[in-house]
């Protein structure tokens, strides 16, 4: 049986030592640890961290990358480099080659991976729904504002989500999803 794939979604802005840096770094080694594949955008931020932790547990780390609109290298702890040539087949590849996701706190790139992702599991065009986990508590709060201000989204969408306060908990919400799927 081949080892699952983890996408995580997250923001290139946080640096070493910063808080969200840190639990990126955290929820790519207990990934890693799990035994997942993890998959980022691959350059800098919370995707660099994820990756180092993930290659520090022995991990196998693949950075899906941009080739003519962003030819940055990806991290240096990226062992799989996969390239497109614009954000859109980017995006594609993360959310068809992930078997699940993990949210971490982000900017508009990571509001967009999330909702299109969450989209095409809405849609069906994702099927069977992959786990989508939502790690920190200001992820709840978006989703508070979500329902109680009326946006149109049926109560069994918001079910396509998991939530999780520590990486800890998110690997293991992962897990038992997973777990359930096969």
């Amino acid at each position: 049986m081949r080892s699952q794939t983890i996408a995580v979604f997250g923001s290139s802005q946080p640096q070493p030592g910063s808080p969200l840096y840190n639990e990126a770094f955290d929820i790519g080694r207990r990934l890693a640890q799990a035994g997942f594949i993890v998959m980022t955008g691959g350059y800098g931020g919370t995707m660099a961290a994820a990756s180092q932790g993930a290659h520090d547990a022995g991990g196998h780390v693949i950075g899906v990358t941009l080739d003519i609109f962003d030819p940055r290298p990806p991290n240096q702890w990226v062992k799989e480099e996969t390239k497109y040539p614009g954000f859109s087949e980017r995006l594609r590849h993360l959310t068809e080659m992930a078997d699940g996701f993990v949210v971490l706190r982000g900017g508009i790139g990571t509001l967009t991976e999330l909702f299109f992702t969450w989209g095409l599991m809405q849609t069906g065009a994702i099927r069977p729904p992959k786990p989508i986990v939502l790690l920190g508590q200001p992820w709840r709060r978006l989703f508070t504002l979500l329902r109680e201000d009326e946006f149109l989204i049926h109560d069994n969408y918001y079910g396509l989500i998991q939530w999780a306060q520590s990486p800890a908990e998110a690997v293991y919400e992962l897990q038992e999803a997973l777990r359930r799927e096969a």
